[in-house]
């Protein structure tokens, strides 16, 4: 590992335990490495506590990593700001006292933004807890979490269903179905990345 130098034995087949380094933070990091075979080949590399080293498999190349970085940025943006913005909008609404659609399909559709907003947060939540807070939690801390993903995957789905069957002769005015579309083309594809991305891997 440039420009360090570590030095690994084996005390098990495909167990290699850290012999020396010139790298202190590794003896934390990287005391053991671990070799999953399949046919042969190593299929996983565990490093230390569980970090998976093995190379991406096929379809995460680096244009689908910024691809996913650039999908879970901008519904982020977007599910932590437009429930602030239609809140606001409702404020100023009834300071001046004009008409406030509360028809089903608004009820709903707000439902399901809502729904891609706490998806939005648990998983910022999780990283959070991993990557700035300790890294090397036991798996079952993160577990409810992951929970709480599948409980609102299928919320989210329900809101969908219901919202889909109300638009129709609701007299849905342009704008809001902008962001009706908009909420459910991002909820789908952050979803997607999250799937992919093991963040419902139980």
């Amino acid at each position: 590992m440039d420009p360090f130098t570590l030095v690994y034995r084996q005390v098990e087949p495909y167990v290699y335990r850290l012999v020396s380094s010139d790298y202190p933070i590794i003896e934390l990091l990287g005391s053991e490495v671990h070799f999953r075979m399949e046919n042969g080949k190593p299929s996983v590399i565990s490093f230390g506590n569980g970090q998976d080293m093995s190379s991406l498999p096929e379809g995460r190349s680096l244009p689908i990593l910024i691809g996913s970085v650039a999908v879970i940025a901008v519904s982020s943006v977007f599910f932590l700001f437009m429930p602030v913005i239609l809140l606001i909008t409702l404020i100023v609404r009834l300071i001046r006292k004009r008409k406030i659609e509360t028809n089903r399909f608004h009820k709903l559709s707000t439902g399901l933004l809502l729904c891609g907003t706490a998806l939005t947060l648990n998983n910022v939540i999780i990283l959070i807890r991993l990557f700035v807070i300790n890294m090397y939690r036991p798996f079952s801390e993160i577990l409810p979490h992951i929970w709480v993903n599948y409980a609102l995957l299928v919320i989210s789905a329900g809101f969908l269903a219901a919202t889909a069957l109300s638009l129709k002769g609701s007299g849905v005015k342009p704008r809001r179905k902008l962001l009706y579309g908009t909420t459910v083309a991002l909820l789908a594809m952050s979803a997607f990345v999250f799937w992919v991305w093991n963040f419902f891997t139980i």
